[in-house]
């Protein structure tokens, strides 16, 4: 045996080591007179030529390569062009053929050599093969090893699942008591408080009532008291002392300021009372009605009322002008030395307008925030400025009645701006809006 025969059994000695199986086909082919070597058996469960166990495991594929294995299976030797890579430049491919296996070698090995080897295609092909199915029995056997432990692992975690569940029910049942429990107190409590509201609701209504009554009653007898008092004064004044006449003069006053605060709660007392009139209102209009009945103290005081645009809202013209005159009214009397400037915006939000009266004035002390729209509540002592603290709950009982909030910032001599919204249209039988 010559020294080239020698060489071409150890090459393909060495193809039955399927660790080196890939070197040692380069090399056999080399002996060949080729580049390299590519083995493909028959996969019945894939219909096709897929490669041996150990060779390379991809090739370029497309149609050249399926009328390669389709002359492969009437042919014993084929030559063809084909790539081995996608989009590769073909090239010269010789294969040995028989049922089951091609040998393909890369390049255009002498006849003579393949001659030497055709006798044993049959046989690593059938080597081959063995492995494969070898290889995939164990792959089988692995899964199926795999899928009894996955199976074991599966069943473990049903019954934590199931164990879980079930105490979940427990609880969730012993929950669901408790909860209709507590429904069950939440609803008689729910009914309690509707009685309540519903019973204060009937005292406020009484109270107000009795406020209007008591405070429509009482003007009689003051109007008598002042009347009878400024008589004596006129008929009587010569026989009166300097005393007489002074507690005279005290009485007189004392009535007349009783009688204002009278007419004040008969005029907060009617807010609540009577019905709101809610109409589409140019809120210009109830400024400008507004600053029509302070008229005289406007000339008085040179005071000056600045508006830009306001909206259309609805609501109670009559209450909505009292509101702007309240406010307006309060900037007049609190003014300081230079003449009173009144501004007036609005600003308008997702679901109301806010609108907000900015005064020159001598303005407020922060803790007294929410004090001054308190009924009867007073900053200031009578001799100094005059008015019964009634003026600015009237306006939060205004605005709360529009379903708005009212609110002011200030700083000491730096004036007052009074804020309020009135809510859309859409959203005016709402709760109040935040400012």
């Amino acid at each position: 045996m010559n020294l080239d025969a020698q060489a071409e059994l150890k090459a393909i000695a060495a193809l039955l080591d399927p660790r080196g199986r890939r070197v040692a086909a380069d090399a056999l082919a080399r002996e060949f007179g080729a580049h390299a070597l590519l083995v493909f058996l028959w996969d019945e469960q894939a219909n096709a030529f897929t490669p041996a166990p150990g060779f390379k495991s991809t090739i370029a594929g497309g149609e050249a390569w399926r009328q390669f294995f389709m002359r492969c299976e009437n042919n014993a030797t084929v030559h063809d062009d084909l790539p081995l890579e996608r989009h590769g430049t073909p090239v010269p491919v010789t294969a040995l053929c028989e049922r089951n296996s091609i040998f393909a070698f890369v390049g255009r090995p002498a006849e003579s050599a393949l001659a030497a080897l055709r006798t044993i295609v049959p046989l690593l092909g059938q080597l081959f093969r063995h492995e494969r199915n070898e290889l995939e029995s164990t792959a089988q056997a692995r899964l199926a090893h795999e899928s009894t432990a996955k199976a074991q692992q599966l069943s473990d975690a049903l019954g934590a699942a199931r164990s879980a569940l079930e105490q979940a029910l427990r609880e969730s049942s012993a929950i669901s008591r408790a909860h209709a429990e507590q429904a069950a107190i939440l609803r008689e409590s729910e009914a309690q408080l509707r009685a309540l509201m519903k019973k204060l609701e009937a005292s406020n209504q009484e109270l107000e009532q009795f406020a209007y009554v008591a405070a429509h009653d009482l003007q009689e007898p003051l109007r008598t008291i002042s009347s009878f008092c400024g008589l004596l004064a006129k008929r009587n004044a010569a026989q009166l002392d300097e005393s007489g006449k002074s507690y005279l003069d005290f009485i007189l006053s004392s009535s007349a300021r009783a009688l204002q605060l009278i007419q004040d709660l008969l005029a907060f007392s009617r807010i609540g009372n009577s019905e709101l009139e809610s109409h589409p209102v140019e809120l210009r209009a109830a400024v400008d009605a507004a600053c029509a009945a302070l008229s005289a103290g406007i000339s008085e005081t040179g005071a000056r009322i600045e508006s830009q645009t306001l909206p259309r809202v609805h609501g109670d013209l009559s209450q909505l002008t009292q509101l702007f005159q309240n406010l307006i009214s309060n900037a007049i009397k609190f003014r300081q030395e230079s003449p009173p400037l009144v501004k007036i915006h609005a600003t308008e939000l997702p679901n109301a307008w806010k609108i907000a009266v900015t005064d020159n004035g001598i303005g407020i002390r922060s803790e007294y925030y929410q004090r001054v729209f308190t009924i009867f509540q007073r900053l200031h002592t009578q001799d100094r400025y005059s008015g019964t603290g009634i003026g600015l709950a009237i306006c939060k009982k205004i605005v709360e009645r529009h379903g708005g909030e009212i609110g002011v910032e200030s700083k000491p001599y730096e004036g007052s701006t009074f804020f309020f919204t009135l809510p859309k249209k859409d959203f005016l039988a709402t709760s109040a809006v935040s400012l």
